[in-house]
């Protein structure tokens, strides 16, 4: 793009308002000192966005206002205008580098005509316009960027800053020539993409420490979901095996009731015998009558003796099932003996095996008078029994009392004491348990005779019972047809009889099984919950072996205690945090995954921006340097100029830091930060026609600010703006010197629209058109617009 139309209005000295066409190439800004002249290149600062009032010589943004004589500015406005003569190139951004997201500036680069305008009222404030739309500080600086006026040292240079390129020391000078290369943008981003690798590596720290915080959590919640899991899993499986338990417990119950025939309950059976009974009576009756009274009386025999059988028989049973009881009882007894006496004989090893020692002595009196009993006793055996055996036992209970005579320390006191306590107690309960075990045993004793006679009690009513049905036999010979339907009825009473007991014992079996099934599926319940939609899973599979159903049983066992001990309060509570805690720490496993890909890709992005970086300036200082030497030449009628790259190392550095206050400070862009060490700087070195010496330090006033002036040219044409600002940059040259400054206006007007504000007549000579300006008694600043020719005429 470039310059077409510069409009003041009420800024500082242009109270009215004045319009600057530039459609020549160079043009001239002449007048008087105080005029106002100063002030229009100031106004094309303003409305590009200079900040600092003092660079405009004012206090504050205010003093922009046009204040003269009695009138006074309401605001102040100046408006600059672009047209699009070519494709405008993008800006080199490097790898990534695209078209501007900013909707104002892509509109604007978009556009064939762009207008920017600023104005600033009385109470300060600031406007910005593009093409009419109020738009930021910052949209305008960015769409500068965009067309290379984003760096006011490449199209602005005033008077005094014509040298500074040779001044400044080779760091300086190598930062200038970046800048004017349009390469500033490469140290943004290089600085931004630093700022968000920092940014970048803080987040990975913060996402790790965050991680690090939750994973301890999350190492607890997971051991307890792992707990809960299993209870699951225990739960399930005693939720089937329960089924199969119960289905099982079903079909011994119901195989029971089935051995059980509809028309053989207990009530029917009982009903049978009473029928049997009358039967066998009646037909008795009938055999007695015609049997004779002794038939009849061996029946009645035969029928009481039947009773007391009945009644011996009942008797045994119980005396066998007393017996049983007293053995059985005996036996515990026995147990518990041998195991009382096993203690008292480890107590007694402890007592003995107490070191006598220390000055307090106390003897085991106890145990001494135990001793003396025992003595006693024996000896009353020998006296009295005759036992010659006990005098080795009166021998042994005295090495005892001897023994037991001895001394033990006052510190074992308390522990002979508790032992002593214990070994009494012991010998208390061995003795209950002995008079137990002797009264079991007597009750055995006396239970033994009293079964034997009951045998042969009942040995002899049978052979009684034998011996009268022997006579009935006799007496029957007769009538043997009808005694063996007598006999088949009293088989069949017997059969009866043994066939109720039998449904009596499994009736009960019955009522004790569905009892306890009623208090295991209770149990179950209690710990499951329902198990009705469970049952139907255990069908078919409750036919276990006796085997497998205990096993069945120790496995429920086993999993009701794991059970119990793996159940976790507020489960789902747990869950929910555990899934919570473990999305958090899945969520920050992927940023931080992310955020070390955009690490990666950022670092790659620096090394890819200063390879650019260095491509890019040392084809621009390539350029640079072909056309400062051609300059030189050209100004000089020979010789030789140059530019070049010089490696400086820390000490260098250090004393280039320190070099002559005068050499101008140039700062660093907003942001941007200064690398840690610089290496390489940017040297001049001139040789001029007729002197031998090629140092900058021994060329007169006039032929360094030629070569400046030079050196500036040579830069700004490899990476020109739409204008550049030459404000009385030739006032220190002569009129020979000035008109080789004018040649070199001629060269670079090729590449750059020129506004130059001189003084001198030959520069003047140069110029395509020219703004004279000059200054109304009432204090504000008229222009007036010179033909090319009209100049000439002025200039001679």
């Amino acid at each position: 793009m470039d310059i077409t139309k510069l409009t003041i209005h009420g800024f500082k000295s242009f109270y009215e308002k004045s319009v600057f066409t530039f459609g020549k190439n160079i043009t001239a800004i002449v007048g008087p000192n105080g005029s106002g002249k100063s002030n229009i290149t100031e106004g094309v600062r303003f409305v590009l966005g200079e900040q600092g009032a003092k660079a405009m010589r004012g206090k504050d943004i205010t003093d922009m206002l046009f204040r003269g004589g009695n009138t006074k500015a309401s605001k102040a406005k100046v408006e600059i205008e672009f047209k699009k003569t070519s494709p405008q190139p993008s800006l080199r951004l490097g790898e990534g580098g695209s078209a501007s997201e900013n909707i104002y500036v892509k509109n604007a680069l978009e556009k064939d005509e762009v207008i920017i305008s600023r104005t600033v009222y009385a109470d300060g404030k600031s406007i910005y316009e593009m093409n009419g739309v109020e738009v930021r500080l910052k949209d305008v600086h960015e769409f500068l960027l965009y067309v290379h006026l984003g760096n006011k040292s490449s199209w602005h240079i005033s008077q005094g800053e014509a040298d500074r390129v040779l001044q400044a020391n080779s760091l300086d000078r190598k930062t200038l020539i970046e800048d004017a290369l349009g390469l500033k943008v490469y140290h943004s981003r290089i600085n931004e993409s630093n700022r968000k690798l920092e940014k970048t590596r803080e987040n990975i720290r913060e996402a790790s420490l965050q991680r690090k915080e939750i994973l301890p959590e999350l190492s607890m919640l997971a051991r307890t979901v792992e707990k809960i899991k299993r209870s699951h899993e225990f739960r399930t499986e005693l939720t089937d095996k329960a089924s199969i338990y119960i289905t099982h417990q079903k079909n011994q119950i119901a195989h029971l009731k089935n051995n059980i025939q509809a028309d053989e309950n207990l009530e029917n059976l009982k009903s049978k015998l009473d029928g049997l009974e009358v039967e066998i009576g009646k037909m008795q009756a009938a055999i007695n009558r015609d049997s004779g009274n002794d038939e009849e009386l061996l029946q009645k025999e035969i029928e009481k003796e039947e009773r007391v059988t009945s009644v011996l028989r009942d008797k045994e049973s119980d005396l066998k099932r007393d017996l049983q009881n007293a053995e059985n009882v005996f036996s515990y007894s026995g147990l518990e003996e041998e195991k009382n006496l096993k203690e008292l004989e480890g107590i007694d090893k402890e007592l003995n095996g107490i070191t006598v020692a220390g000055n307090d002595m106390i003897f085991a009196e106890s145990d001494i008078n135990d001793t003396k009993v025992k003595i006693e006793l024996s000896v009353e055996k020998i006296i009295n029994d005759g036992v010659v055996g006990e005098a080795s036992e009166i021998d042994l209970n005295f090495k005892r009392l001897l023994t037991k005579g001895s001394v033990v320390s006052k510190d074992n006191v308390k522990q002979i004491s508790y032992l002593q306590s214990i070994k009494n107690r012991l010998q208390e309960k061995l003795q209950s348990v002995r008079e137990e075990k002797q009264s079991n045993l007597e009750k055995i004793e006396k239970i033994k005779p009293e079964l034997e006679q009951e045998i042969l009690k009942l040995k002899l009513s049978n052979e009684r019972l034998e011996d009268m049905r022997k006579q009935i036999l006799e007496y029957k010979y007769l009538k043997v047809e009808r005694e063996k339907d007598v006999q088949k009825f009293i088989y069949e009473r017997s059969q009866l009889q043994i066939k109720i007991s039998e449904t009596q014992m499994l009736t009960g079996r019955i009522l004790e099984q569905e009892k306890e099934l009623e208090r295991d599926v209770w149990e179950f319940e209690n710990i499951l919950g329902s198990l009705t939609p469970t049952l139907s899973k255990g069908e078919g599979e409750g036919h276990l072996g006796d085997e497998e159903f205990h096993q069945l049983k120790r496995q429920i066992e086993r999993l009701k205690l794991r059970l119990e001990e793996s159940i976790v309060s507020n489960p789902d509570e747990v869950l929910e945090k555990h899934k919570n805690l473990a999305d958090r720490d899945v969520f920050l496993l992927k940023e931080i995954s992310d955020l070390e890909n955009s690490m990666v890709n950022l670092e790659t992005l620096i090394v890819d921006l200063k390879s650019s970086l260095k491509t890019e300036f040392d084809s621009g200082l390539e350029h640079i340097n072909v056309v400062f030497d051609s300059y030189v030449k050209r100004l000089f009628g020979g010789g030789a100029g140059a530019v070049s790259v010089v490696n400086i190392d820390n000490k260098r550095k250090s004393n280039l830091e320190e070099e002559d206050s005068l050499t101008p400070t140039l700062s660093k862009g907003e942001g941007e930060e200064q690398e840690e060490e610089i290496k390489t700087g940017v040297e001049v070195e001139v040789e001029i026609p007729k002197k031998k010496v090629k140092g900058l330090h021994s060329l007169s006033g006039g032929e360094r600010a030629l070569i400046s002036i030079a050196l500036n040219f040579a830069i700004i044409s490899q990476n020109p703006a739409p204008f550049m600002i030459l404000d009385e940059t030739d006032a220190a040259l002569d009129e020979a010197n000035s008109k080789r400054y004018g040649e070199m206006l001629e060269m670079l007007k090729e590449k750059t629209k020129l506004i130059v504000v001189t003084h001198n007549r030959e520069t003047m000579h140069f110029a395509d058109q020219i703004f004279g300006v000059t200054l109304h008694k009432d204090g504000h600043s008229k222009i007036l617009s010179v033909s090319f020719d009209e100049a000439s005429e002025y200039a001679k």
